[in-house]
């Protein structure tokens, strides 16, 4: 591992909040991991996943909680579903 990331804090996610899908799951219910983050104090993230949201605000990680109800049926979370135009 390289050194930088020996540092880091992590966070073990054991068990997520599945959400529905129509057919068929073209991802399973970790696809509640995929979130997008804006700045790094600020996470969009499908507001189900209530453990999550709360590890990351002992981070000082503030989330928004964008649904996302067909992430599962579409096979992409936030992050994916999402274009990077510019950053700041």
């Amino acid at each position: 591992m390289p050194e930088p990331l020996k540092n880091w804090d992590k966070i073990w996610v054991h068990d997520l909040v599945a959400q529905p899908f129509v057919d068929y799951p073209y991802a399973s219910k970790w696809i509640g991991m995929n979130f997008l983050v804006v700045n790094p104090e600020l996470v969009i993230l499908d507001g189900k996943q209530e453990w999550l949201r709360g590890e990351l605000d002992k981070y000082g990680v503030e989330s928004v909680d964008i649904p996302l109800t067909h992430s599962r049926t579409l096979g992409g979370g936030h992050h994916c579903v999402t274009l990077d135009l510019e950053r700041g």
